[in-house]
């Protein structure tokens, strides 16, 4: 597994210099509870679902009240496609995901231009 800064240098040869800023705060975020958790900060983000998380933090979402409930509708433009990118990418440095699963990951989440999640 590797640590933080070896998942952002992987992520910007793999995504594009032009992204580091993203990259540095997502793979960041995605670690932050190693400090608390230690080796088992893997049970807290490092899922699929982080990835609404994630979007939803660094990415472009709206609230809406849908029966009864808010909601966060996360529509998936250029950036949260590149948020979910980031994610899988540091899922697959981690071992959690199949590198060639990954494109099928990305092709069922942004099947439908938006996606709701429960705030």
């Amino acid at each position: 597994m590797p640590n933080n800064e070896r998942h952002v240098e992987l992520s910007i040869k793999k995504l594009g210099k032009e992204h580091e800023e993203l990259i540095v705060m997502i793979n960041s975020w995605i670690d932050a509870p190693v400090r608390r958790l230690g080796r088992r900060h893997r049970r807290s983000r490092h899922n699929r679902d982080v990835i609404m998380d994630a979007c939803t933090l660094f990415g472009n979402s709206s609230q809406i009240k849908l029966a009864g409930k808010i909601r966060k509708a996360i529509q998936w433009d250029s950036k949260n496609k590149l948020i979910a990118k980031i994610v899988l990418h540091h899922l697959i440095l981690d071992g959690l995901i199949i590198p060639k699963n990954e494109e099928k990951i990305l092709q069922e989440l942004t099947k439908e231009p938006w996606v709701l999640k429960d705030s």
